[in-house]
């Protein structure tokens, strides 16, 4: 082989060798990208449109209203989503009954996500739908979470969230009084003041006294955080009576109207013009016990059009320092987290200053910090505890149908919305 013909070869062989390895290199940058699990970011389920209206919808002859979810997506990539929906028991695990599985209008396959400005940080892209819609439909009253999930592998769920779908086949009155309870020793003494919430009905002539399994109480947004009075147990914060006819009375009591909640206005641009911010503009919080705050959202998020410019993710910082030293773990709940108390939000413990800092959108967020106290979570201690707060309570009357393998049925639902008069509102 002549010299010209032999360095022809050897970069021939060379620069296929360096296109197989790029190509190579390639197929694993793209295959790691598109394989990263993308992040879902400001969740929200509400009612008709609105932020602030808590996610309900009713079937039957008086249905009414849609649910509305929609989040943000962090992910370099367009992902391929799904969505399914699962109707849940009373403490929301799903149930796996075929009957009640509504195949065929239980999901959404390719979620369609609409990009966001570019000039956002911390997330690419956005979903918003309303439900039932012509691919989904809530035949079956009771909770019902939904699931975001990978299209190719269910297993990989990256967000949940959960609503209520009733049968409105009550009409229920709702009465609240409050007491200073003395059934212990409450220290401090603030904590005794409770509510007591009386819901009366009577049910349809089609329907069995005895299948009546009891109500539950969700205060403003706290679905996972609720009071549940069950026909079967009596004890010092329920009663039961039947009158052995259609007329039923529950009664929960030893309810803590708490105080209204803290608020983090992240849309005050003057205030949080920087990336890194402090939730509180004095930056270090402290306990609220003796302090009522002033009105707040009823632990709703409100966010800003998901289209606007100048709708970024700022990395916002918490901090409390709680009155005197104690060994208790400290979470922070909110608007942001469905007010669950999660291990994600346990704050960091820094020599009694408590803190952690967490990516928010710009909007207006509700929260409050929660203490473990044993075995329980303590929502008033950091807080107050005050009879002038306004809340909204929600009363769901459960009810065990027998069809399809049997579940537990909502058929009935009312809400009542307290002002500082403890008046309807």
């Amino acid at each position: 082989m002549n010299q010209s013909k032999f360095i022809f070869r050897f970069l021939q062989l060379n620069v296929s060798k360096s296109f197989s390895v790029l190509f190579a290199l390639l197929i694993v940058l793209f295959s790691n990208a598109y394989s990263a699990n993308p992040k879902i970011k400001s969740l929200q389920v509400y009612s008709n449109e609105n932020q602030t209206e808590f996610p309900i919808v009713s079937i039957g002859d008086n249905a009414s209203g849609r649910i509305t979810i929609e989040f943000d997506v962090e992910s370099q990539f367009n992902p391929d989503l799904s969505m399914y929906f699962r109707l849940c028991d009373k403490d929301w695990n799903p149930i796996n009954n075929p009957f009640l599985l509504n195949r065929g209008n239980e999901r959404v396959d390719f979620l369609i996500l609409e990009r966001l400005p570019p000039l956002i940080t911390g997330a690419q892209y956005h979903y918003k739908e309303t439900f039932p819609n012509e691919k989904v439909n809530f035949p079956f009253s009771g909770k019902w979470k939904f699931f975001v999930v990978d299209v190719y592998d269910e297993s990989k769920i990256f967000a949940s969230g959960g609503f209520i779908v009733t049968e409105n086949l009550l009409d229920i009155n709702i009465k609240v009084d409050s007491e200073i309870r003395s059934d212990k020793n409450y220290f401090p003494t603030d904590l005794a003041k409770s509510l007591i919430i009386n819901s009366s009905f009577s049910i349809p002539i089609d329907l069995y006294p005895q299948n009546l399994i009891g109500i539950e109480i969700i205060e403003n947004s706290k679905l996972y955080s609720s009071y549940f009075v069950d026909k079967n147990i009596k004890n010092s914060n329920s009663e039961f009576y039947w009158n052995g006819n259609r007329d039923f009375n529950f009664i929960a009591k030893g309810i803590t109207p708490g105080n209204e909640y803290r608020q983090a206005n992240l849309n005050q641009y003057t205030s949080y013009s920087l990336k890194e911010v402090y939730a509180y503009r004095d930056r270090i919080e402290t306990s609220r016990f003796f302090k009522f705050s002033e009105r707040d959202n009823n632990g709703a998020t409100l966010l800003s059009d998901y289209k606007d410019i100048n709708s970024d993710y700022l990395n916002v910082k918490f901090s409390i320092r709680p009155p005197q030293p104690f060994s208790n773990d400290i979470y922070l709940v909110g608007s942001f987290n469905q007010w669950k108390i999660d291990d994600e939000f346990l704050l960091d413990d820094d020599d009694g200053l408590y803190t952690i800092r967490i990516p928010l959108k710009r909007g207006v967020y509700d929260y409050q910090y929660v203490v473990k106290s044993g075995n329980s979570f303590d929502w008033n201690i950091l807080e107050g505890n005050f009879l002038e707060t306004s809340n909204r309570y929600h009363v769901l009357v459960y009810y065990n149908d027998t069809s399809y393998g049997g579940y537990q049925k909502i058929i009935g639902y009312s809400t009542i919305i307290l002002n500082s008069n403890h008046g309807k509102k």
